[in-house]
């Protein structure tokens, strides 16, 4: 399927679309408002584009996916070698970094959090990362029909420093954990 790249201006608004099998609509409002997407596109793309397709994102925390992210009670974040995973019983998504100036994500990753944190725990090439600055981790409970989404985002815009794979999904923005 060919790829195509669409920008409108309309005012304060920009539409992005990327088409592939899916659309993902990024709009950004100086407002932060809602615009009912199926409709403004039918109208300037005609009947091309069936609505189930579309995932529309805006600006703020419109249809951003929010999560809670994982601290300690005194509100520090986890160190990844050390915290106690012993009672860890959600399935989620999960980032592992590096403290120091700049700080950067090491692992963006998903699934049963106390068994992929056991399991990275004993990787060379994630606590390599160590000698830069303390191992830190955050996670958050996602249903899995979102998991794949979710990481893509995280991996998309934190860039880790290990692992290349991430799962072919339509991202969904979720807040930051920082």
């Amino acid at each position: 399927m060919e790829k195509a790249r669409i920008s409108v201006q309309l005012s304060t608004d920009e539409l992005i679309c990327r088409l592939e099998w899916c659309v993902l609509l990024y709009i950004s409002t100086s407002r932060g408002t809602q615009i009912d997407v199926t409709h403004f596109l039918s109208r300037r793309l005609g009947n091309h584009l069936a609505a189930p397709n579309f995932i529309a994102l805006a600006k703020g925390n419109c249809n951003m996916l929010s999560l809670n992210w994982i601290k300690q009670v005194n509100g520090a974040y986890c160190q990844f070698t050390t915290v106690n995973l012993g009672n860890v019983t959600s399935s989620g998504v999960y980032i592992v970094w590096h403290s120091g100036n700049p700080g950067r994500v090491v692992y963006v990753g998903q699934g049963d959090i106390a068994a992929r944190l056991t399991a990275h725990r004993s990787r060379q090439d994630i606590l390599k990362y160590s000698k830069i600055g303390t191992l830190h981790v955050t996670w958050a409970s996602v249903p899995a029909n979102q998991r794949d989404g979710v990481e893509r985002y995280l991996a998309e815009k934190w860039s880790p420093l290990v692992g290349e794979k991430h799962p072919d999904a339509i991202p969904i923005a979720v807040n930051s954990p920082w």
